[in-house]
């Protein structure tokens, strides 16, 4: 961001200071994390996953599953198998 002492903003014109606002206005922050994506065949087969994994997971589309939790993916899939739903090896 743009630092400026008070003696410094005397010297600058107001449309200068007018774009300078304008364009930090537009600025965003975003939060980066990583994710364990788990991707389902079908939408039968997510909606299991996320009943199974409940609070701890977030369905991303139809047939994808967030988990941000790694120790929890254990946990999940374990809990899958016990619904005859595996992981897929690669």
């Amino acid at each position: 961001m743009l630092m400026c002492s008070s003696g410094d903003m005397d010297t600058v014109s107001q449309n200068v200071k007018e774009q300078v606002k304008n364009w930090a206005s537009q600025c965003r922050k975003v939060s980066i994390s990583t994710r364990i994506l788990f991707t389902c065949p079908d939408k039968e087969t997510t909606l299991q996953v996320k009943s199974s994994g409940g609070n701890k997971v977030e369905q991303i589309s139809d047939t994808v599953i967030a988990v941000s939790d790694r120790k929890f993916v254990k946990v999940l899939e374990k809990k899958l198998e016990k619904k005859g739903i595996f992981r897929e090896r690669n």
